[in-house]
């Protein structure tokens, strides 16, 4: 397996020796980019959103902080290490059952229709097997006027990191937009930003 597969498959579902430091990459480079997530989401105080592939777990005790004491903040990741790193850093938020984790990907969410308010997604939707019935799932999770938010990377990047070659996806925002359009969210729209590394948002809302 050449170098750029071996990097691909550990950000698709970082494991074995390398997982701390992939985890501590992928916290690195998508700070901004979950930043900028969480600001399309625009999570209300005691909301309940869920993070799918939060990787190294930056973006949680952002989430949390934004949907407050009277929110929940729910996460699934297929990566069983990245479940553990969440598991030690959150300790409190898990206890105090303000934040649920899961090891799951998107073809196996566990909770029932109409459960969040919000789902945001950092540079994962490349991975999932199935985009049509990976959009299909987050529908059902999301109540009637929830917010789908997904954060991509340029794809000419992807094909230079070897995504093709390993078997991901390469689309562009404006496929993404006629995937989630396909899928029944309603106002689909890109939200592209000047700074490369706050990644392009495609925004849809469950109707």
């Amino acid at each position: 397996m050449t170098f750029k597969r071996r990097l691909v498959a550990q950000l698709s579902r970082p494991s074995g020796w390398a997982a701390p430091w992939m985890a501590r990459l992928l916290d690195h480079f998508n700070q901004k980019q979950v930043r900028r997530a969480i600001a399309h989401l625009a999570p209300a105080p005691g909301g309940r959103i869920l993070e799918l592939g939060f990787g190294g777990g930056v973006s949680l005790p952002l989430l949390l902080d934004a949907v407050g004491e009277g929110g929940v903040v729910f996460g699934a990741d297929p990566s069983a290490e990245m479940i553990r790193r969440a598991r030690r850093r959150q300790r409190r938020a898990l206890a105090a059952g303000r934040l649920e984790l899961v090891e799951a990907g998107v073809s196996a969410l566990p909770w029932p229709d109409d459960h969040v308010d919000g789902v945001m997604s950092v540079n994962t939707v490349y991975f999932w097997p199935d985009l049509e019935a990976g959009l299909a799932g987050l529908r059902r999770l999301l109540r009637p006027g929830g917010r789908l938010v997904l954060s991509i990377g340029d794809p000419k990047e992807l094909e230079e990191m070897g995504f093709a070659e390993a078997g991901f996806r390469t689309l562009t925002a404006a496929q993404y937009v006629e995937a989630l359009t396909g899928a029944g969210f309603a106002d689909a729209e890109v939200r592209a930003h000047d700074d490369p590394m706050e990644g392009t948002c495609v925004v849809g809302t469950s109707p």
